[in-house]
This record gives structure tokens, sequence and C-alpha cells, in this order.
């Protein structure tokens, strides 16, 4: 598998959703994806799960057209909170 598949299944379930705002817990999203998290979406939360166009994981969220938003307040619970963007 291509680095990065395996987060298309995320991208593909944030653009079927009419919500501008969703939050998933890191079960939610292991659900979605068919395989576990890295450890470091934990140990690094605030770099992994940030919107950056290199990172696969982000480009699948930005591609569906969502950001992240309040990592630094949320990934402690294992919850991420999706925005849709509306520049895209």
């Amino acid at each position: 598998m291509p680095k990065g598949d395996k987060y298309v299944k995320l991208g593909e379930y944030l653009e079927n959703k009419d919500e501008d705002e969703i939050k998933l817990s890191y079960k939610a999203i292991e659900k979605i994806i068919g395989d576990k998290l890295p450890n470091s979406s934990y140990s690094h939360a605030e770099a992994w799960w940030a919107n950056c166009n290199k990172n696969p994981q982000a480009i699948s969220w930005m591609e569906a057209g969502f950001m992240t938003e309040w990592v630094t307040e949320t990934y402690q619970n294992e919850i991420i909170h999706f925005i849709r963007n509306e520049t895209k």
C-alpha cells in the first residue's frame, strides 16, 4: 500500500458527511481506516494532526474539505475535531 493510502477512507468518510463540524475519537478513526493509528498520533499529536499538505493523513481530510481544529485541547481525550474548510 503506498504511503498515505490507509487514510483515504477517512477522507471519504468526511466528504460524505453533511455536518460542518465532526468530532471523531481515535477509536472511531481507526475503525474508519481499518487500522491502528501510529504511536506518533498520540505522542506528537499537534504535529501529526496538523493541517500540513506534506502529511498523507492531513491530505486525506484536507482534500475532503476539512481542517483539524483544537488539537491541543482535544487530543488528550483522544478526540479530533474536524471543521469544514469553506475555502475549498
